[in-house]
Protein backbone atom coordinates (compact mmCIF):
# COMPACT_ATOMS: atom_id res chain seq x y z
CA UNK A 1 0.00 0.00 0.00
CA UNK A 2 1.64 3.43 -0.76
CA UNK A 3 1.48 6.41 1.45
CA UNK A 4 -1.31 8.09 -0.42
CA UNK A 5 -3.52 5.07 -0.01
CA UNK A 6 -2.98 5.18 3.46
CA UNK A 7 -3.58 8.02 3.78
CA UNK A 8 -7.17 7.79 1.79
CA UNK A 9 -7.83 4.96 4.33
CA UNK A 10 -7.50 6.40 7.48
CA UNK A 11 -9.92 9.51 6.73
CA UNK A 12 -12.84 10.34 8.60
CA UNK A 13 -15.14 13.13 9.25
CA UNK A 14 -14.74 15.51 12.12
CA UNK A 15 -17.66 14.03 13.58
CA UNK A 16 -16.31 10.29 13.28
CA UNK A 17 -13.29 11.83 15.44
CA UNK A 18 -15.50 13.30 18.19
CA UNK A 19 -17.47 9.83 18.67
CA UNK A 20 -13.68 8.06 19.82
CA UNK A 21 -14.03 10.42 22.80
CA UNK A 22 -15.32 8.19 25.81
CA UNK A 23 -16.15 9.54 29.34
CA UNK A 24 -13.30 9.62 31.66
CA UNK A 25 -10.81 10.21 28.86
CA UNK A 26 -7.32 12.36 28.78
CA UNK A 27 -7.42 14.26 25.69
CA UNK A 28 -4.41 16.39 23.84
CA UNK A 29 -5.41 19.69 21.89
CA UNK A 30 -2.04 20.71 20.74
CA UNK A 31 -0.79 24.31 20.90
CA UNK A 32 -1.43 27.34 19.72
CA UNK A 33 -2.61 27.19 15.77
CA UNK A 34 -2.21 23.25 16.08
CA UNK A 35 -5.42 22.91 18.11
CA UNK A 36 -7.80 20.64 16.04
CA UNK A 37 -11.13 23.60 15.46
CA UNK A 38 -13.23 20.99 13.42
CA UNK A 39 -12.77 18.30 15.41
CA UNK A 40 -13.16 20.96 18.15
CA UNK A 41 -16.50 21.92 17.09
CA UNK A 42 -17.52 18.81 16.17
CA UNK A 43 -16.58 17.57 20.01
CA UNK A 44 -18.88 20.72 21.55
CA UNK A 45 -21.95 18.91 19.96
CA UNK A 46 -21.59 16.58 22.55
CA UNK A 47 -21.79 18.41 25.66
CA UNK A 48 -23.89 17.04 27.97
CA UNK A 49 -23.33 13.64 26.16
CA UNK A 50 -19.87 12.98 27.85
CA UNK A 51 -18.91 13.34 31.18
CA UNK A 52 -15.90 13.79 32.73
CA UNK A 53 -13.42 14.34 29.79
CA UNK A 54 -9.92 16.24 30.53
CA UNK A 55 -8.76 18.06 27.49
CA UNK A 56 -5.25 19.64 27.99
CA UNK A 57 -3.71 22.05 25.60
CA UNK A 58 -1.37 25.12 25.18
CA UNK A 59 -2.09 28.90 24.42
CA UNK A 60 -4.91 28.77 22.31
CA UNK A 61 -5.55 31.95 19.94
CA UNK A 62 -8.99 30.60 18.90
CA UNK A 63 -11.98 30.27 21.05
CA UNK A 64 -12.21 26.56 22.13
CA UNK A 65 -15.52 25.81 21.33
CA UNK A 66 -16.29 22.86 24.07
CA UNK A 67 -15.77 25.22 26.73
CA UNK A 68 -18.14 27.76 25.22
CA UNK A 69 -20.76 25.25 24.62
CA UNK A 70 -20.09 24.00 28.37
CA UNK A 71 -20.13 26.83 30.57
CA UNK A 72 -21.02 24.61 33.32
CA UNK A 73 -18.65 21.85 32.71
CA UNK A 74 -20.94 19.18 32.68
CA UNK A 75 -18.80 17.10 30.23
CA UNK A 76 -15.44 18.55 29.91
CA UNK A 77 -12.58 20.15 31.41
CA UNK A 78 -9.56 22.67 30.13
CA UNK A 79 -6.15 22.49 31.27
CA UNK A 80 -3.80 24.53 30.36
CA UNK A 81 0.17 24.04 30.21
CA UNK A 82 0.34 27.55 29.46
CA UNK A 83 -2.30 30.59 29.17
CA UNK A 84 -3.00 32.44 26.30
CA UNK A 85 -5.08 35.91 27.00
CA UNK A 86 -7.96 33.83 25.56
CA UNK A 87 -7.23 31.14 28.56
CA UNK A 88 -6.48 33.51 31.35
CA UNK A 89 -9.98 34.81 31.07
CA UNK A 90 -11.64 31.37 30.99
CA UNK A 91 -9.34 31.29 34.37
CA UNK A 92 -10.78 34.15 35.96
CA UNK A 93 -14.42 32.63 35.02
CA UNK A 94 -13.10 29.03 36.22
CA UNK A 95 -13.60 27.37 33.15
CA UNK A 96 -9.91 26.76 33.17
CA UNK A 97 -6.73 24.97 34.84
CA UNK A 98 -3.74 25.79 35.01
CA UNK A 99 -0.83 23.46 34.98
CA UNK A 100 2.86 24.58 36.30
CA UNK A 101 5.28 23.79 34.53
CA UNK A 102 9.22 24.41 32.94
CA UNK A 103 8.22 24.24 29.55
CA UNK A 104 12.15 22.87 29.03
CA UNK A 105 10.35 19.52 31.07
CA UNK A 106 7.69 19.13 28.83
CA UNK A 107 8.30 16.06 26.67
CA UNK A 108 10.09 14.14 30.23
CA UNK A 109 6.14 14.62 31.80
CA UNK A 110 4.36 13.84 29.15
CA UNK A 111 6.60 10.16 28.32
CA UNK A 112 6.98 9.33 32.10
CA UNK A 113 3.76 10.70 33.81
CA UNK A 114 0.89 12.08 31.57
CA UNK A 115 -1.61 9.58 30.12
CA UNK A 116 -3.19 10.37 26.80
CA UNK A 117 -5.83 8.41 25.69
CA UNK A 118 -6.23 10.47 22.28
CA UNK A 119 -4.33 13.30 20.79
CA UNK A 120 -5.90 15.84 18.68
CA UNK A 121 -4.01 17.82 16.53
CA UNK A 122 -3.63 20.41 13.38
CA UNK A 123 -0.69 19.28 10.96
CA UNK A 124 0.41 20.86 7.49
CA UNK A 125 -0.58 18.86 4.41
CA UNK A 126 1.44 15.48 3.81
CA UNK A 127 4.40 15.58 1.94
CA UNK A 128 5.73 13.26 -0.24
CA UNK A 129 7.75 11.14 1.89
CA UNK A 130 4.62 10.50 3.84
CA UNK A 131 5.65 13.09 6.48
CA UNK A 132 3.42 15.39 8.23
CA UNK A 133 5.09 18.80 9.73
CA UNK A 134 4.06 20.37 12.99
CA UNK A 135 5.21 22.40 15.92
CA UNK A 136 5.10 21.01 18.88
CA UNK A 137 6.71 17.87 20.97
CA UNK A 138 6.13 14.43 19.32
CA UNK A 139 5.97 13.14 22.96
CA UNK A 140 2.83 13.64 23.25
CA UNK A 141 1.95 11.92 19.80
CA UNK A 142 3.98 9.26 21.07
CA UNK A 143 2.13 8.99 24.49
CA UNK A 144 -1.11 8.69 22.99
CA UNK A 145 -3.33 5.26 22.41
CA UNK A 146 -5.02 7.11 19.31
CA UNK A 147 -3.41 9.93 17.01
CA UNK A 148 -5.71 12.10 14.98
CA UNK A 149 -4.14 14.69 12.72
CA UNK A 150 -6.46 17.14 11.58
CA UNK A 151 -5.05 18.58 8.06
CA UNK A 152 -4.77 22.61 7.93
CA UNK A 153 -4.27 23.64 4.77
CA UNK A 154 -2.95 27.03 5.79
CA UNK A 155 -0.46 25.78 8.32
CA UNK A 156 3.13 26.42 7.15
CA UNK A 157 5.66 23.37 6.10
CA UNK A 158 8.12 23.69 9.36
CA UNK A 159 11.34 22.14 8.61
CA UNK A 160 12.92 20.19 11.37
CA UNK A 161 14.80 17.37 12.99
CA UNK A 162 12.91 14.14 13.66
CA UNK A 163 11.09 15.12 16.27
CA UNK A 164 8.61 18.07 13.92
CA UNK A 165 7.04 15.40 11.99
CA UNK A 166 4.74 12.46 12.20
CA UNK A 167 4.92 9.69 9.66
CA UNK A 168 1.78 8.40 7.68
CA UNK A 169 2.60 5.35 9.19
CA UNK A 170 2.26 6.31 13.02
CA UNK A 171 -1.08 8.27 12.25
CA UNK A 172 -4.26 6.38 13.10
CA UNK A 173 -7.12 8.55 11.27
CA UNK A 174 -7.28 12.13 9.52
CA UNK A 175 -9.70 14.80 9.40
CA UNK A 176 -9.57 17.23 6.86
CA UNK A 177 -11.76 20.22 5.65
CA UNK A 178 -11.30 23.86 4.79
CA UNK A 179 -10.04 25.87 7.71
CA UNK A 180 -9.80 29.76 8.16
CA UNK A 181 -6.66 31.98 8.25
CA UNK A 182 -3.78 31.01 10.99
CA UNK A 183 -4.09 33.96 13.68
CA UNK A 184 -1.61 36.50 13.53
CA UNK A 185 -1.30 38.04 16.98
CA UNK A 186 -1.02 41.75 16.82
CA UNK A 187 1.94 43.94 18.17
CA UNK A 188 1.59 45.90 21.11
CA UNK A 189 3.34 48.71 22.04
CA UNK A 190 5.15 48.69 25.01
CA UNK A 191 3.93 50.49 28.36
CA UNK A 192 6.07 51.91 31.16
CA UNK A 193 6.53 48.57 33.05
CA UNK A 194 7.43 46.77 29.83
CA UNK A 195 10.05 49.25 28.97
CA UNK A 196 10.96 48.86 32.71
CA UNK A 197 11.35 45.52 32.36
CA UNK A 198 12.98 45.20 29.15
CA UNK A 199 16.03 47.59 30.64
CA UNK A 200 16.65 45.28 33.64
CA UNK A 201 16.84 42.17 31.03
CA UNK A 202 19.12 44.10 28.96
CA UNK A 203 21.75 45.03 30.97
CA UNK A 204 21.70 40.92 32.07
CA UNK A 205 22.74 40.92 27.75
CA UNK A 206 25.95 39.96 26.86
CA UNK A 207 27.06 41.66 23.39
Amino acid sequence: MTIFEQYKSKIITPDQAASLVKDGMSIDYGMATSMPELIDKALAKRVGDLKNVMVRGTMAVRPIEIIEADPTSKSFSYNSWHLSGYERKLYEKGLCYFIPMLYRNQPLHYRNDVEVDICFISVAPMDKAGKFSFSLTKAIMDSAKIVVVEVNENLPYVYSDYDGFIDISEVDYIVEGEHPKVVNLPSVRPNEVDVKIADYIAREMCD
